[in-house]
């Protein structure tokens, strides 16, 4: 889920209100995993939430992104 930086902490609220069963990870901010460890963080969970800004960081520093849309 992408969503503004405002509000990325009330969507992980929501989402645990709404699926309380579903793991979440917020996907944002200095600290945030990246790489492999991204990768295995993803597979861990049901939801991600982060940011616009985040989501094309990650697309234009992969290796795999050919500069499409």
């Amino acid at each position: 889920m992408i969503a503004p930086p405002a509000v990325v902490g009330n969507w992980r609220v929501e989402a645990t209100r709404f699926v309380p069963d579903a793991s979440v990870l917020v996907h944002h901010g200095p600290n945030r995993a990246k790489g492999d460890k991204l990768k295995n963080a993803v597979a861990k969970h049901d939801f991600v939430i982060t940011t616009y800004g985040t989501a094309v960081e990650i697309l234009t520093s992969s290796k795999k992104f050919n500069g499409q849309r």
